[in-house]
């Protein structure tokens, strides 16, 4: 039906197809599973790489021929500077700002989401303590500008890989004494800014399975779609594990070839 006048006059609009497809996933699991390579392998051209972890180098050179593939270094001061880390997380979000904005890109991986996370804490909270009448405001600086981060994806229609690493589970014990305390669930978790996994249109889990060989060794489990909630739980295998599969999959009434 037409969008009557009175709705029209505030923008709104029919239902539309998107000019170009995107998704915006995270992606965690242990060193060495595949995380990055999914993007640098397989996600669509150009890529920006925007590497904060010291793990991607050893990748490299397998794509050193590829002038698709653009690298940002970041690295993070051994010993918290507040004023350096502001210096650096302002250089990156100008840096992420103008690719995403002017279509430069097509797709970004920020490698790892946890140590952005870490980044921001260390630029806006600082050495401010928990107590502190400043110390809740600044860590809603702190989501406000993560939360930035997805969006400016999303609003710019760039594919967006997020990875992280992951770090011990805990629940609530009981101590020998009787009182309440933390101890290891024996599970793992997706680390870094919590709303990461509500923020992202996919969640998937990456990892190794040591009974199989070779490349299908390599796996990732699908937690969370919010375009096609079927395929949660899914498990990709091998030479599946492509980002225009994941885009398949998101969207299953699309075609393959517009996720490449």
């Amino acid at each position: 039906m037409a969008i009557p006048k009175e709705l029209g006059r505030f923008g709104v609009v029919n239902a539309r197809t998107p000019q170009t497809r995107r998704l915006i996933a995270c992606g965690f699991g242990e060193c060495g599973v595949g995380k990055s390579d999914l993007m640098l392998r397989t996600a669509p051209r150009p890529l920006l790489a925007i590497n904060l972890d010291r793990n991607m180098e050893g990748l490299e050179d397998r794509y050193k021929e590829d002038d698709s593939l653009m690298i940002k270094d970041i690295r993070l001061p051994r010993v918290p500077n507040q004023e350096e880390d502001e210096r650096i997380w302002t250089n990156f979000r100008e840096l992420y700002e103008t690719a995403t904005s002017k279509g430069l890109v097509r797709s970004i991986l920020l490698d790892t989401g946890d140590e952005l996370y870490k980044l921001l804490v260390r630029a806006k909270v600082g050495e401010l303590e928990f107590g502190d009448p400043k110390y809740a405001k600044q860590y809603g600086v702190v989501g406000s500008n993560m939360k930035w981060v997805f969006d400016q994806a999303k609003d710019s229609r760039i594919n967006l890989l997020v990875t992280h690493k992951v770090e011990d589970d805990y629940v609530e014990g009981t101590s020998r004494s009787g009182r309440k305390i933390s101890v290891k669930s024996g599970k793992r978790k997706m680390s870094g800014w919590k709303n990461a996994a509500y923020e992202c249109q996919m969640l998937f889990e990456m990892f190794k399975d040591v009974a199989e060989s070779g490349e299908d060794r390599y796996k990732l489990k699908i937690l969370k779609c919010n375009g096609n909630p079927d395929v949660e739980d899914e498990v990709l295998q091998g030479s599946e594990i492509t980002w225009a599969t994941l885009g398949k999959l998101a969207a299953p009434w699309t075609d393959i070839s517009e996720w490449k």
